[in-house]
């Protein structure tokens, strides 16, 4: 998802101009936050195995309630939303989308509040055309489709989207996106599923219910207390699975000067969303390599851990490099400057059962086809050691 992230955030910083703040209507009624999202109890059933998930719940902005899933929606981008007024926003989140189940595996709710009408109109503008750019995240295998949806009238403006991927190796996964305004509120509803008609039909539903309680707030009459979040999940090896770091490269593994500058489970923030665990290795320097970066992440399923490996992959184009023969998923990819530019750049993605991993290096030389593929052999034979390889 790294890929993703850059990308957004580029085009949020590109895109903060067009959203200067106007004078609107002010609302002043105060409402928490954190109790308009829909609960459990008013999902329904839909929810009922769906668990609570820290990661995707939460104050948004501060690392909980971000990005749960490749929906541009999704993205807090701060740049665009402080320019017209964003105060604050809350979001909870039940299910794993990409699990691989066949009826509704994931519904998030979030809520944000602007100091304007006019602000909230325009963080729901730019969050529909990122929306609509779904597809260009489509590559190497993986199927993206972006369709808009009419729905019920809701709220004052709303819009739309069906998301669908699909790839040989992964559940085909389709997510119903529909955002709304209500005064100076932007809400979002998002359901994931199996099957595009259940994300359709539940989706219209908990956005009526979702203006209804965000009314039911702004007069007063909301009598509820936030949904007790989780604990947020600690550093270490997955519950009942592999020693992670066992998976990692060490220096000895890099021709050259070296230094691991990270070598440990992740505890720089919340883990990323839908993992169980993460191991990273930092090396600077990396030998030859201004740097090499680890990620080796276990998910709660293979579909998920494949499912996020396509969507790291997805952008190789042109720059991917032939890893097929290690097995484990692998893939690659290697960029290096044009006329003028002499800097290269390689990334590679491995996937195997739950495990999913990320490895990126950079250099101010071009990089060689056969230095990546050097790098990815040895980060394969670990995986093929700890018997977790295919």
């Amino acid at each position: 998802m790294k890929a993703l992230s850059l990308q957004l955030t580029a085009a949020a910083a590109v895109l903060v101009m067009v959203f200067a703040p106007s004078a609107s209507a002010r609302s002043k009624a105060h409402v928490k936050l954190s109790v308009l999202p829909l609960p459990a109890s008013s999902i329904g059933s839909a929810a009922t195995s769906l668990p609570l998930q820290r990661a995707g719940s939460g104050v948004l902005g501060d690392g909980s309630g971000d990005a749960t899933t490749p929906n541009g929606a999704f993205g807090f981008f701060g740049p665009v939303f402080g320019k017209v007024g964003w105060i604050g926003g809350y979001a909870l989140d039940y299910g794993l989308g990409a699990s691989g189940g066949t009826g509704v595996t994931e519904v998030r709710t979030s809520v944000d509040q602007f100091r304007t009408n006019n602000g909230a109109k325009k963080g729901l503008v730019f969050r529909k055309l990122n929306d609509s750019l779904a597809t260009r995240w489509a590559g190497g295998g993986l199927a993206v489709t972006d369709t808009a949806v009419t729905v019920p009238r809701v709220g004052s403006r709303r819009f739309a989207f069906l998301v669908g991927y699909s790839d040989s190796n992964i559940t085909p996964l389709f997510g119903v996106d529909e955002e709304f305004t209500e005064g100076r509120y932007e809400a979002d509803v998002t359901v994931w599923a199996g099957s595009a008609a259940a994300a359709k039909q539940l989706a219209p539903r908990l956005a009526k219910k979702l203006d209804g309680r965000i009314k039911r707030g702004v007069a007063g009459k909301l009598h509820a207390k936030p949904v007790k979040l989780p604990p947020k999940q600690k550093a270490g090896p997955p519950p009942g699975g592999p020693d992670l770091s066992r998976l990692a490269l060490q220096t000895t593994d890099i021709s050259g000067t070296s230094t691991a500058f990270v070598h440990n489970y992740w505890v720089g923030g919340p883990l990323p969303p839908f993992t169980v665990s993460e191991y990273r290795a930092l090396f600077m320097p990396a030998g030859k390599f201004n740097f090499l970066e680890q990620q080796i992440q276990w998910y709660a399923t293979a579909n998920q851990a494949s499912f996020e490996a396509d969507f790291d992959a997805a952008l190789f184009g042109k720059y991917a490099i032939d890893l097929s023969s290690l097995g484990d998923g692998a893939r690659g990819a290697v960029a290096n400057g044009g006329s003028g530019d002499s800097t290269g750049y390689a990334e590679l993605v491995f996937s195997s059962g739950p495990l999913e991993e990320l490895v990126v290096f950079s250099s101010d030389n071009p990089i060689q086809t056969a230095d990546a593929q050097s790098i990815a052999q040895k980060v394969a034979s670990y995986i093929d050691a700890a018997g977790l390889g295919s």
